[in-house]
């Protein structure tokens, strides 16, 4: 048993070492680099939508003016026709935001785009 059982030309201490080895120069080899900014361009564009809503929310409750001010003042006031206007330029903007990110993203990782067409 112990290290004199044989595995081939090698004993079983070799193999272990050679794992360990291997191990450690996969471990020094990948940096995350790539993976933190892929995680991180992620989180950024969860956090742009994220943004929008808490500001928006905020100001439903505290402002007295602001696209959540107004949302509320034309919400009580019955106003549908006004109402909607805050509501399509809050749309926009998160479209515009969302692909704003998105292009600074293909700026900053263009490997990611090769990823999605596999």
């Amino acid at each position: 048993m112990g290290a004199k059982q044989g595995l081939g030309n090698t004993t079983e201490t070799e193999v272990q070492i050679d794992l360990t080895k291997n191990l450690k120069a996969k471990a020094t080899a990948n940096t995350g680099t790539h993976m933190g900014s892929l995680w991180t361009s992620a989180g950024i564009r969860l956090a742009v939508g994220r943004a929008l809503i808490g500001i928006i929310t905020a100001e439903m409750f505290t402002a007295v003016t602001g696209m959540g001010a107004l949302l509320v003042r034309y919400s009580s006031a019955l106003a549908t026709d006004k109402f909607f206007v805050p509501v399509i330029l809050l749309a926009l903007l998160g479209v515009i935001l969302s692909n704003a990110v998105e292009r600074l993203q293909k700026r900053l990782a263009p490997w990611k785009e090769t990823e999605r067409a596999l």
